[in-house]
């Protein structure tokens, strides 16, 4: 998200949860809210953003958006370690096998997995899991035969692609 679009773009989430309450999109729009806070560094609104999404996701466990995969990533890529325990419940609390189907899910999950394990010291494991991640990454077709290129990981040249490239040695 481009900086000059963040302010607005949590005003009129905030704006449709006004309007809205906490239906069905509510989930999403915390999400994009944390979205918009990440990009203005602002890292302790981003959390609680988060940490919203994940509670309105639970009230409507039809409506997946996997938003505990997003705090996980958001917290592994800014090296939150204070939050690793409440990311890995989340993570344990929300992660239905099915939520594992698309390319780029996988990459998320094993990718802040490996991330916590390599900050909390635990390499040999860090080393298994980014495995998992960069074979997430690689994958060419997506689960669908009609739709091979949907959940596909784009744009992973990053600084945390690199990392786990090194982790997985």
């Amino acid at each position: 998200m481009k900086p000059e679009n963040a302010l607005p773009a949590i005003a009129l989430a905030q704006r449709f949860l006004q309007l809205q309450g906490e239906g069905i999109g509510a989930a999403q729009m915390h999400a994009a809210t944390a979205q918009a806070f990440t990009t203005l560094s602002d890292t302790a609104a981003a959390l609680d953003a988060y940490r919203r999404a994940i509670e309105s996701e639970r009230k409507h466990p039809n409506v997946r958006g996997y938003h505990y995969l997003a705090f996980a990533w958001f917290a592994a890529t800014h090296g939150m370690t204070t939050q690793y325990d409440e990311v890995l419940a989340a993570m344990e609390q929300n992660k239905e096998d099915r939520d594992l189907i698309f390319p780029i899910n996988q990459y998320r999950y094993f990718g802040a997995l490996a991330m916590i394990a390599a900050d909390v010291g635990d390499i040999d494991q860090a080393k298994r899991i980014a495995k998992n991640a960069l074979d997430a990454s690689s994958q060419a077709r997506g689960p669908f035969h009609r739709y091979p290129e949907l959940g596909l990981v784009r744009g992973s040249a990053d600084e945390f692609h690199a990392r786990l490239e090194r982790l997985a040695g």
